[in-house]
């Protein structure tokens, strides 16, 4: 989806952290959230893997170990290659009301 470099690497005998540049970018959020719903819906097996989302990385944990984590990594990679030009994820941007007027916040005083 994005043409950021990614970095893929063993985290332990069960998980493989995959790591994009450490900046605050809309386009690096989008193409982790992407990803890992790519790889939930078409990829992994969710009763073996647990995807772990952040804001420049996503951890896949696994129940067992992985037995070739370079042939998983090479995979992994693969997958990726084929989000490009995916439709990003729909969001909803909620509002909430704040007010630290005293007489609401009687706790402020």
């Amino acid at each position: 989806m994005s043409d950021y470099p990614i970095s893929f690497k063993s985290f332990g005998d069960c998980a493989i952290l995959i790591e994009w540049p450490a900046k605050v970018d809309e386009k690096i959020l989008n193409d982790i959230l992407a990803f890992s719903d790519f790889l939930k819906k078409e990829c992994l097996d969710r009763t073996v893997w647990e995807l772990i989302p952040a804001y420049n990385s996503l951890t896949l944990v696994s129940r067992n170990p992985i037995e070739t984590p370079s042939e998983f990594i090479e995979q992994l990679r693969n997958w990726h290659t084929k989000i490009k030009g995916r439709v990003p994820l729909k969001r909803q941007l909620w509002k909430l009301p704040v007010c630290y007027d005293k007489e609401f916040g009687i706790d402020l005083v």
